[in-house]
This record gives structure tokens, sequence and C-alpha cells, in this order.
């Protein structure tokens, strides 16, 4: 029975990593719409959030925190775990002149040394055998992810009205399937969920809200950019850092450590979309409400 449940839940993130590559794809702008690279202060900011300071800020935290070998392992997966953010999110929180898409295009194109490197490098800093082969990494990223996505872009371009008409059920449905297959591993690996303890959820909890901060801070003047790096900082890709973790030693204690994480992330991006709902509250001399999750 266990081998049937783990076999369904790797078919489940192999179809949900290319529907939502495909998905932030076929959300790409019109043509002549003004683009991301062309604001490169933004741009670098959006990296500098995502890429630098928010592994930075993880690190401090895992190395202040009494935490087991396997609680800073599955913290360091999911955090370096880059690609496509929040498909909803990305759909509903732009701003003039800032396209999502384009945002994670070039972070998906980072990713393909990214990933692998940045792990190596911070397992070594913990001076743990932590080894991520680079073949899966590239192979998840290339194939499942970068291809769907650049195919959903080509639909975008050439057939406007039916990527208009799929892109928002796609969307739905990996927005509303990520919760529901963290639910069922949640239930699944409760006794490794269970061993993360205390430490471990404080851990996973500290590093979702300072991604949250850091991704407001560093997401431009716009409040609507900053919620789109806001998520994306503290998401990060979801379903990537779950089947990097399936693939690591212990890999049922990894996962629950990633699942813990996500779950995290959730609850911290809630309370931003909240308070930036209020502030944005015509009440409190803000600006017309808009969605930010």
């Amino acid at each position: 029975m266990r081998a049937v449940i783990e076999e369904a839940v790797k078919i489940s993130l192999a179809v949900l990593i290319p529907l939502a590559a495909f998905a932030t794809g076929a959300d790409a702008p019109a043509r002549g719409t003004p683009r991301l690279w062309n604001r490169p202060a933004l741009l670098a900011r959006a990296l500098a959030a995502i890429l630098i300071v928010v592994p930075l800020f993880a690190v401090v935290v895992l190395k202040v925190l009494p935490l087991s070998p396997i609680v800073r392992g599955g913290v360091l997966v999911a955090v370096l775990a880059v690609g496509i953010g929040p498909v909803a999110v990305m759909r509903r929180s732009k701003a003039p002149g800032y396209e999502a898409v384009d945002l994670n295009l070039v972070v998906m194109l980072v990713s393909l040394v990214y990933v692998p490197v940045g792990f190596a490098v911070l397992a070594h800093a913990f001076n743990r055998q932590l080894h991520l082969a680079v073949f899966p990494v590239e192979k998840v990223i290339l194939s499942r992810a970068l291809v769907p996505m650049l195919l959903g872009i080509v639909v975008a371009r050439s057939w406007p009205r039916i990527a208009a008409s799929v892109q928002p059920a796609l969307a739905k449905l990996v927005n509303t399937a990520l919760p529901v297959l963290l639910v069922f591993l949640l239930f699944f690996l409760w006794h490794s969920v269970r061993s993360v303890n205390a430490a471990g959820f404080a851990a996973c909890a500290v590093v979702a809200a300072g991604a949250v901060a850091i991704g407001h801070l560093l997401g431009g003047p716009d409040r609507r950019t900053r919620a789109v790096v806001a998520n994306a900082s503290a998401m990060r890709f979801p379903i990537l850092g779950l089947t990097l973790a399936a693939a690591l030693p212990q890999s049922d204690k990894v996962v629950s450590v990633v699942v813990v994480y996500l779950l995290m992330a959730m609850v911290a991006l809630l309370v931003y979309a909240v308070l930036m709902r209020q502030a944005s509250s015509p009440r409190r001399g803000g600006v017309a409400k808009y969605a930010t999750a």
C-alpha cells in the first residue's frame, strides 16, 4: 500500500510541474508590453531577494537554532528550489511594466545552475553529506518545467484567445492541487512530520516570514510588484522542492520538512495578504483594493 501511495505522489508531481509551467507561460504578455528586463533595477532587486538574500537569511536561522541535519537539509531544499512562483498570484498581482512571466523565465534559466551549485555550497557550509545529483535537477527543470513554460509562451503569442481561455483553468487546478497534495503528505508522513519537533517548526516559520518580508522590501516601489516578489521569495518552486527532497537519502523525513516549510509559507503569505488588503483599504488612506493572494 505504501509503495502505491508513493507512486501516486510521484505521478502527481510529474503532472503538476509541467501544468504549472505551461500555465505560467500561457500568461505571457502581449507583444509590445513593457518587459521586466527593460527595468534592470527592479529585476536585480527581485533576483537578489529570491536567489541571495532569502538563502542567506535561512542560513543564519539554521545556524542559530538547534536543529537536526535532516531539518536543516529540508529547509535548504525548500529554499533553494527556485523556478516558478505561485501561478494564481503571478496572474493577479501584475503591475504596469512588470511581467511576472519574465521573472519566472529568468529565475528558471538561472536555476539550471543555481539549484545544484547552491545546494552543494550550503551543504558544505553545514559540513553535511547532503549530495544532490545534478542530473535529476536538470531533468526536472528542463523537461518538466522550462520546456512546458516555453510551450505556454508560444501558445500565448500565437493563439492568445486559446491561452486566455485555458490558462485560468490550469492555474486554478494547480493552485488547488498543491494544498491538497500537501495535506495528503502531511497525513501520510505524520510520524516523520512529528519528528520535525518544535524547533523545526519554528525554523520553518521564521524563514518563511523572513522571506515574505525580504521579497516585499526588495520588490520595488509598487505594492503589486512587492506582492509578486514576496510570494516568489517565500513559496519558491514548491513542487520542485518536493521532487528534489524525494530524491535524497531519508526522503520521508526530508519531504516532511519541506511540507512543513510550505505550510508555514502559506500561513505567512495569508497573513501578508490580509495586511496588504488592510493597507490598501480606502478607509486607511490607501489606494483601491487589489488581490495579493
